[in-house]
């Protein structure tokens, strides 16, 4: 199972490879990167999503998965961490 937590400046080269590789932006991933939450498996990003804060205002990122480790729930529990995170945050 994959592990979930907080991404690290380290995990955005990751981050931007595995959206680009799935067709979405990765305009911004830099600027928002504290409101990023990646899913770990063998010391390897398989799955990330996040949220670009604006004031008392979120906007939930694009959520990707490597193909390799679909249909394993990783995209819910990436959506369900980030709004957790939102929540804690106020």
């Amino acid at each position: 199972m994959s592990r979930l937590r907080a991404a690290r400046h380290r995990d955005r080269p990751a981050i931007e490879a595995l959206l680009a590789a799935n067709d979405l932006p990765t305009v911004g991933v830099a600027d928002h990167l504290r409101g990023f939450v990646v899913a770990e498996e063998a010391a390897r990003v398989v799955g990330a999503a996040g949220a670009e804060v604006y004031g008392r205002h979120a906007l939930l990122r694009s959520v990707v998965v490597d193909p390799a480790h679909r249909g394993r729930g990783i995209a819910g529990r990436l959506v369900d961490r980030v709004l957790e995170r939102l929540a804690a945050g106020g």
